[in-house]
């Protein structure tokens, strides 16, 4: 009795170990991706920053406030143009991936339905746009044309390239995926110096910058994705693909609407430039999001791996969440503290800090250890693992 309990202890110390063994490999892959996708979201906040700070010598509280209500009412518009294809893209990529001409057939099929579909959406929202905003009973203060348009032609472009970098993270590429994203970063802000510093075009110019940069890496996204673009095209992934998608399309319509009702708020109370203030305190305060950012698109990949395992895997799974919400939590409470020693940026473009500290810690506190917060159910059916999120 006493050698078979001996035994039985030896296997569990020894099962231990192995699972302990999975999880520092996992945690090191996670590291990996999360430092590449960390360098290139700071860097990209930080050259955001820094442009901010040359934009405040040429742009008006006004100008700002025109800009961000444009995009705004644009990244709405994009839920529907969208689809949240590319979140279908990062899920089901690992039902095709063990059969690579399968795996190009369905990233082909869903990705050219996605392209078409946007351009539909976009040309119906250039042509009737004007038209539906003279017709609201309360209207935005931002007109339609040009800002608005332009700022959904932008929106447009920057979604197909999202499929370029859903397809990137769903492979675990995490640099051709940051490379991506710099590249984006970098002609934009060379699009926006152009026409709001050299040009002086003030609002217009901005968008118009930012337009020509989404439309360029559009097109070399475009350009590196050929060879799914010349797949087989089959509707049977894109149906497997829109039944995953359409759901979360209320969820996200929601979700943004709750994060910009207080600007539509603003806007109709008060005047557009200090909805231009705030949005840029908005900006400032988010700051800490980019590390919930970085470290999703790091984790995703790796957890909807693990998930087609096993119950060893599932296991796993839990541990790893377990320390993935201690560290997001004692990461908000550290911001906290640090966030009033940040005032170096407001002082600059005369933000301030107040309006910083109420909405950035409001984020750090609720968004960060939340965004994590999934409800992993593994609910096999039809050969589909499903989950859903509770942020």
């Amino acid at each position: 009795m006493n050698g078979r309990s001996h035994a039985q202890n030896a296997a569990a110390v020894r099962a231990e170990a192995i699972a302990t063994s999975r999880v520092h490999v996992v945690a090191r892959r996670l590291t990996s991706s999360f430092a590449v996708y960390g360098s290139a979201n700071f860097g990209i906040r930080a050259l955001n920053f820094l442009l901010i700070l040359v934009y405040a010598r040429y742009l008006r509280p006004y100008d700002y406030g025109i800009i961000y209500m444009a995009e705004i009412i644009a990244a709405f518009l994009i839920i529907g143009a969208g689809l949240s294809i590319d979140a279908a893209l990062q899920r089901l990529y690992f039902q095709h991936h063990h059969d690579a001409e399968e795996l190009r057939s369905y990233l082909g099929s869903t990705i050219r339905f996605g392209l078409v579909w946007m351009a539909g959406f976009l040309v119906l929202v250039l042509a009737f746009g004007g038209y539906v905003q003279s017709n609201l009973q309360h209207r935005v203060s931002v007109l339609f044309y040009p800002y608005v348009a332009m700022a959904v032609a932008t929106a447009t472009a920057t979604q197909g390239t999202q499929y370029r970098l859903a397809v990137y993270l769903a492979a675990r590429r995490p640099r051709p995926y940051a490379l991506l994203s710099l590249l984006l970063a970098v002609l934009t802000a060379a699009g926006c110096l152009y026409g709001v510093v050299v040009r002086r075009g003030g609002a217009i110019g901005m968008l118009k910058g930012k337009l020509v940069a989404a439309a360029i890496t559009f097109l070399l996204a475009a350009w590196s994705m050929r060879s799914l673009l010349t797949a087989r095209f089959q509707w049977r992934f894109v149906r497997d693909s829109l039944s995953f998608s359409l759901p979360l399309v209320p969820h996200l319509a929601m979700a943004y609407g709750l994060v910009v009702a207080d600007r539509f708020i603003l806007q109709h109370y008060r005047s557009l430039s200090e909805v231009g203030i705030y949005s840029l305190a908005y900006t400032f305060g988010m700051v800490m999001y980019l590390v919930t950012q970085s470290l999703s698109q790091a984790w995703l990949p790796i957890f909807f791996e693990l998930a087609d395992g096993g119950q060893d895997n599932r296991k796993m799974l839990g541990r790893i969440c377990s320390g993935l919400a201690i560290f997001l939590v004692g990461l908000a409470c550290l911001g906290i503290l640090l966030l009033p020693y940040s005032y170096m940026p407001f002082s600059i473009t005369g933000i301030s800090p107040q309006h910083v500290l109420s909405r950035g810690s409001s984020w750090v506190i609720c968004s960060m250890p939340c965004s994590l917060s999934f409800n992993f159910r593994y609910c096999k059916q039809n050969e589909r693992y499903q989950f859903s999120s509770s942020a």
